[in-house]
């Protein structure tokens, strides 16, 4: 930007930034720029004084305009960098109404200088310069605007402020009340603009003058000189520094983005210079002799013609001389850029232009019957008649994706039709499809001529745009088509009925003849079809390549790419019949024998040549391999020569290469004379020195291995022709990168396992076992390899592996492991290989998945299971080690739970050699356990397992006590139980008159006493252990202390003890109604909690039932045994009190009561009313 500021002050020499940093004695030049003193002083040509006087020429002259035009050099450096550029300043003053307005006293207060100009970059450092700087408006001082025009603009502008400098001040729209200041500052910018405009004219007139030679007008101090010097460079090109009206670089130059200014188009300035300065540009222009003929004439716009050159052109901006030298001889064509008929267009001038399409209307209508002798020529008159067809660039994602990407798919595929111009040599004998002799071709190209040039001639001055003009046109007014058929239907319409040269030399008309597109090799492995393919050089050529490769045209215009799907649909003719009916017919055969020698071929199926040449130029993806996949196409040796199926390549063999060649060339050279693979000989073979280390493995894996090769053979495996190597990269036969022998092999197994070649390997000797599991060894530990999943799965089902027992097996389900040599115990199981932890097979055997068990293990998966059946030494360094290491077990769940179901504790009988799990034995330290089950020590630990260590482990492990639901419940059946036996030890009899007499036969205290501590320790834990079934379970226990009989009153015994269940029970308050049937309970600490009675089946009052039981066993008699034995004291209810709660609880239930149940109450009656 400083650069070119001083180009509009006119007192400054030189500016420089500096940096003084902390420390420095000088300052550290940062920026300099300074003009040459020699220029300096003609920055401003005008005086100020004389410009306002009136001079008598202006009497005479139709114009008060005065122009100057002079050369100023600016140095400028930043750091080590120095640049000298000399610009060319054109100034005007006066033009237009800038004098009068700038004398106008209603502008006299701006102190106005009608004076503004251009700043054309000539040169840089002597030569032309390949950036611009991009466009500025300065006034003095650069305005906010970035232009792209390949000049600077200067003058002396009244700027308007706006978030900027402007010559406008609102760019978007109007000012909606513009002040009077407002209009005389733009309008004196918009008149300005005139002295730009003449400026610019005259630099261009002043241009044409100086390649001419020096020019007298120009400023006396050499200027003439330097300016013819600096303009030579440009030559043709001078034409990138005239303006444009889109806002875009030149030509062939690239925008200075140092010294561009980052804010954006301002839309009115931009559109004032357009009206101002672009448009009367042209329209001057095209009036004066400043064109150029391709003869190098300058002549005005009306005395030539332009030769449509749309979109890129042909060749950049010039056509080919063979398309050019024949326009030029009959008509004047100019040379400059195509982009300048579209401004001269914009102004109203009238241009004449020779369109492409006169050149395709007259090759369509000529003769396609001749044989084309200089395709050359032919190619470049068809180039041209098609470059002003430019294919769509707006279509959709899907279709923009296809036109992208077709040089890259067709290179996929090795069409590489864009860049074909390096094949040569090809040749042009074939037959002809039609054609006659040298004189009727030479005839027929020369009447195609002449039809060319007369048809120009009658087209001239014919109106039309461009091609892509007239499609956009044709294509809005199509609306029942796809957008992509309307943007490419008018084209192929243009297309279609030229003539195109084929490979055989003949023309085929575009959508008539089904025409290919493919290189030489493509069509050699077509070579029957040669006649149908495009020449080459055709294909050379660019914008003929972009239009035969685009996807939509070809399906238009009957065109088809070479493609693997070409080939494969065209195979069955390429062969003999028979020998395709052959490899048809048999469609489960993954091969076929086949004659690898030079002179093969015809019935016997595809020649090596042919086999070469296809894996050579096959490139695709593994789609385009599928294609071919039931093509026998990939040579190979299984016990002789075979063509494999493409599908069946992941089958084939062929070893990894050898890293260390001098070891490999040592062992090639030793077997160099004999003859390997049942005949095949590797002699005097040429490979590649990527190849060369594939052969090598060749021979070393027949020497060092002698039986691989008959193994892989009796699997099925095939073994690639090491003489087609240099095709192994496209038959994706290669081993992978980094690939091992042993990773090889076992890809191999994996690939004839899944086709299911691979044969159950049963009669495996020995010896052959440990030598395969010994190359895998020693391959996966010399390589450090990692294999594939699949292959260490088909490693796993090789029976190879030996155990500790002595047989070999497989890995595959067996669970098998690798014991610690220094492990607690050695178990000897054929789960268990014979191999250590420190040995190299350990390697190989981790990566297939073999465990190497740790002792807790080893614990797990052999101490524990079967513990009772082992030996007593191993039961007891089990529990060594269980003792020992029990805190880190603890923290296994999984070891916890193993512990819970193993029979392993010794119980406290030492009569018993019986081992239990610890849930089965009770702790020795809760009191009601051992007070209950004071009589059975097999139910609790014994020996060393009740020391208070082995106690604590074994509660961790699940031994019981007594707060456990199911253990109460245990001690309540024990009591039940005791009691029965008390009972029947006793003789007690069950009848009701000795219960009335007062039976001694009776529990014992300590028997109730138990019992008592059981139901306690019960409802202590209440809150826990209340559920319904534990409550159903416990109702029907007989453990509850109770009396049987009338109850104790007043300190005197009534009833006996006894145990019943709380079903059987009643509450002490309910005594009267069932006191004969029923016990009682008179113990409040044996009550259990209300809300648990009816789980328990506790009621109160009593059921009706029991209360009728009662009745009836109390009115036997009369009731006469009731009354004899009630007792008297004082305490003891009478026996009228007693009746009267019965007769209570008869009127509450009476309701209730059925007809039958009344009758039995009838006989007792009398009792109970007494």
């Amino acid at each position: 930007m400083i650069p070119m500021a001083m180009h509009a002050i006119s007192d400054d020499f030189q500016v420089t930034l500096s940096t003084w940093e902390d420390g420095n004695i000088q300052p550290s030049q940062d920026y300099s720029v300074h003009v040459d003193s020699s220029f300096a002083t003609i920055r401003n040509p005008f005086a100020e004084k004389k410009w306002r006087k009136f001079q008598i020429s202006r009497l005479f002259s139709s114009s008060n305009a005065g122009t100057k035009m002079h050369v100023i050099d600016v140095n400028w450096s930043r750091g080590e960098s120095k640049v000298a550029d000399r610009w060319l300043i054109v100034l005007s003053l006066g033009s237009g109404q800038t004098r009068n307005m700038a004398l106008d006293r209603r502008y006299l207060a701006y102190n106005l200088t009608p004076v503004a100009g251009i700043a054309a970059h000539i040169s840089r450092n002597g030569n032309r310069p390949d950036t611009y700087v991009s466009s500025l408006i300065l006034s003095p001082l650069p305005l906010t605007v970035d232009m792209h025009m390949p000049v600077t603009l200067l003058g002396c502008f009244l700027v308007r402020h706006n978030k900027g400098r402007y010559l406008f001040k609102f760019q978007e729209g109007t000012e909606q009340q513009p002040d009077a200041g407002s209009q005389l500052m733009e309008a004196w910018n918009k008149e300005l603009m005139a002295c730009v405009r003449d400026s610019y004219i005259e630099m261009v007139m002043g241009i044409q003058k100086f390649r001419r030679g020096p020019v007298g007008s120009v400023d006396e101090l050499g200027a003439s000189h330097a300016i013819g010097l600096a303009l030579k460079s440009y030559s043709d090109n001078c034409y990138s520094l005239w303006p444009r009206s889109h806002s875009q670089p030149p030509s062939g130059l690239t925008v200075d983005t140092c010294d561009s200014m980052s804010a954006s188009e301002p839309k009115a300035d931009w559109e004032c210079i357009i009206e101002r300065v672009v448009r009367p540009f042209y329209a001057r222009l095209a009036d004066l002799p400043v064109w150029q003929l391709y003869s190098g004439n300058l002549v005005k716009v009306e005395e030539g013609m332009f030769l449509s050159q749309p979109g890129n052109g042909v060749g950049d901006t010039l056509l080919p001389a063979t398309v050019c030298n024949f326009v030029k001889e009959h008509y004047p064509v100019f040379s400059v850029p195509w982009d300048l008929i579209t401004e001269i267009q914009a102004v109203g001038v009238e241009v004449r232009e020779i369109k492409p399409k006169m050149v395709r209307d007259l090759l369509r209508v000529s003769s396609t019957s001749i044989v084309v002798r200089s395709v050359e020529a032919y190619v470049d008159v068809l180039e041209y008649c098609l470059s002003d067809i430019q294919l769509p660039k707006s279509f959709d994602s899907s279709e923009a994706t296809d036109f992208v990407n077709s040089n890259s798919v067709q290179s996929e595929n090795s069409v590489l039709i864009a860049n074909v111009r390096g094949l040569h040599g090809i040749s042009t004998h074939g037959p002809a499809t039609s054609g006659g002799d040298a004189l009727e071709m030479m005839t027929s190209l020369g009447k195609a001529l002449f039809d060319f040039g007369r048809g120009v001639v009658e087209d001239i001055g014919k109106a039309g745009g461009p091609l892509v003009q007239r499609t956009a046109t044709a294509g809005s007014s199509t609306n029942n088509i796809s957008r992509t058929g309307n943007q490419f239907l008018p084209i192929a319409a243009e297309l279609r009925g030229l003539p195109c040269p084929t490979a055989a030399n003949h023309l085929a008309r575009l959508g008539i003849t089904d025409i290919w597109v493919g290189n030489k090799e493509q069509q050699m492995l077509l070579m029957p079809f040669e006649g149908k393919f495009v020449h080459l050089k055709l294909l050379e050529r660019p914008i003929l390549a972009d239009i035969f490769s685009n996807c939509t045209l070809q399906s238009m215009l009957k065109l088809q790419r070479f493609s693997f799907h070409l080939l494969a649909k065209h195979m069955s003719l390429l062969f003999h019949e028979s020998w395709v009916n052959h490899v048809m017919n048999s469609n489960m055969a993954p091969w076929f024998s086949w004659e690898n020698n030079t002179n093969s071929g015809g019935e016997g199926g595809p020649a090596p040549e042919w086999i070469r040449l296809f894996w050579r130029i096959f490139n695709g993806s593994s789609d385009d391999l599928s294609l071919f996949a039931d093509w026998p196409l990939i040579p190979a040796f299984l016990g002789r020569p075979v063509l494999c199926r493409i599908r069946e390549r992941h089958v084939v063999f062929i070893p990894p290469p050898i890293a260390d060649t001098t070891s490999g060339n040592s062992v090639f050279e030793r077997g160099a004379s004999e003859n390997v693979l049942g005949g095949f000989s590797m002699d005097n073979m040429i490979l590649s020195e990527t190849m060369l280390p594939y052969l090598l493995a060749f021979k070393t894996a027949q020497t060092c291995y002698p039986w691989l090769l008959s193994l892989l053979n009796q699997c099925n495996i095939p073994i690639y022709d090491p003489s087609f190597l240099e095709c192994a990269v496209q038959c994706d036969c290669l081993p992978a990168l980094g690939q091992s022998l042993g990773q090889v092999i076992a890809s191999k197994l994996v690939a004839a396992k899944r086709a299911g070649y691979f044969p159950e390997l049963t009669s495996f000797l020995a010896s052959d076992r440990e030598e395969l599991f010994n190359l895998f060894v020693s391959d996966f530990s010399s390589n450090s390899s990692n294999y594939g999943r699949e292959e260490l799965e088909v490693l796993r089902a090789l029976p190879i592996y030996k155990t500790v027992v002595g047989s070999f097996t497989r890995l595959d389900g067996q669970d098998l492991c690798i014991i610690a040599s220094t492990s607690f115990i050695k178990p000897f199981d054929e789960h268990c290989l014979s191999y250590t932890m420190n040995s190299s097979e350990s390697l190989l055997l981790r990566a297939l998945g073999v465990p190497e068990l740790s002792d807790k293990q080893i614990f797990m998966r052999f101490g524990l299971p079967g513990f009772e059946s082992k030996t007593q030494s191993d039961q007891e360094d089990i529990l060594i080690y269980l003792y020992i290491n029990w805190q880190d077990l603890l923290v296994d769940a999984y070891v916890l739970d193993a512990l819970k179901e193993t029979n392993f504790v010794r119980n406290a009988d030492e009569f018993s050699l019986e081992l239990s799990k610890p849930k089965d034995l009770f702790d020795p330290s809760d009191a009601l356990l051992m007070s209950v089950f004071s009589g059975e020590r097999k139910r609790f630990p014994g020996e060393r397992f009740s020391t208070d260590e082995w106690l604590q482990i074994l509660r961790k492990l699940g031994l019981r006590t007594a707060v456990e639901a199911d253990i109460i419940l245990d001690c309540a059946r024990r009591v039940e139980f005791l009691g029965a036996e008390y009972i029947k030890q006793c003789g007690e009899e069950d009848s009701f008159d000795t219960e009335l007499a007062n039976s001694q036969i009776e529990l014992s205290l300590e028997m109730l006493s138990l019992a008592e501590s059981v139901l306690e320790a019960i409802f202590a834990n209440f809150a826990i252990l209340y559920s319904n079934n534990f409550c159903n379970a416990l109702g029907k226990i007989v453990c509850v202390p109770a009396e049987r009989g009338l109850p104790n009153m007043g300190g005197k015994r009534g009833g006996k003890r006894v145990l019943s269940s709380y079903s059987e029970t009643i509450l002490l308050k309910d005594w009267p109604l069932a006191w004969s049937c029923a016990p009682i309970l008179s113990k409040a600490n044996v009550v259990p909690p209300e809300y648990s009675w009816g789980l328990l089946h506790l009621r109160s009052p009593p059921p009706f039932l029991t209360v009728l039981k009662h009745l009836q066993i109390i009115g036997r008699d009369g009731g006469g045994d009731t009354l004899a034995h009630w007792p008297v004291e004082r305490s003891m209810m009478t026996v009228e009190d007693a009746s009267c709660e019965v007769l209570k609880y008869l009127d509450n239930v009476w309701g209730t009561l059925s007809s039958s149940v009344l009758e039995i109450l009838i006989p007792l009656s009398g009792f109970t009313f007494t």
